[in-house]
């Protein structure tokens, strides 16, 4: 078993046969969250040698004590948590979405964003919400839950599902 520390919680990433699920932090209020270890083994499969981590903030250089590794959410609309997880690797970021496949209990494992772009503390939009794209004064409503990467001058990144992947959308500015 590889251990990494972040921050102030340790997550384990375990070789096949090890442990069923890893328990890491969620949102502030939202309790732990499960992530399965067979979609660390997937993401494994396509990004080896990646850990599992909270983002430190890009702009001060320090973990966010908000900072979080994974993100649960129904980012597919079909009415089942799905998962969202950051992971690093040799200080280089990347967003992976877990989509849980109906039927079963496995996970569909999509890479979301990597480089820059998977920086930024992340949080979740909720299904029936407002948002605005910039550029636009139209607010629109979300059909699902919407992971948003939010960058340190304030940018705002959403990345809607398509059906088959997902599509980055600048969102507007808060106002004030």
């Amino acid at each position: 078993m590889r251990m990494t520390l972040i921050g102030v919680f340790v997550i384990g990433t375990a070789a096949c046969g090890g442990a069923k699920a890893v328990m890491v932090p969620g949102p502030a209020g939202g309790g732990q969250i499960s992530v399965p270890a067979s979609v660390l083994h997937r993401v494994e499969d396509r990004w080896k040698g990646a850990t599992l981590a909270a983002q430190p903030t890009a702009c001060t250089g320090q973990t966010d004590a908000s900072a979080v590794p994974a993100l649960k959410g129904d980012i597919n609309g079909d009415g089942m948590d799905d998962l969202v997880l950051r992971m690093e690797k040799d200080g280089a970021s990347r967003l992976y979405a877990a989509l849980a496949r109906v039927g079963d209990a496995t996970h569909d494992v999509l890479e979301v964003s990597s480089g820059d772009a998977a920086k930024g503390p992340i949080s979740m939009l909720r299904r029936g919400g407002t948002f605005r794209q910039d550029g636009l004064v139209v607010s629109e409503f979300l059909g699902s839950d919407t992971l948003v990467v939010t960058q340190c001058d304030g940018t705002r990144m959403a990345y809607f599902w398509t059906g088959t992947g997902f599509i980055p959308r600048l969102l507007a500015r808060a106002a004030g």
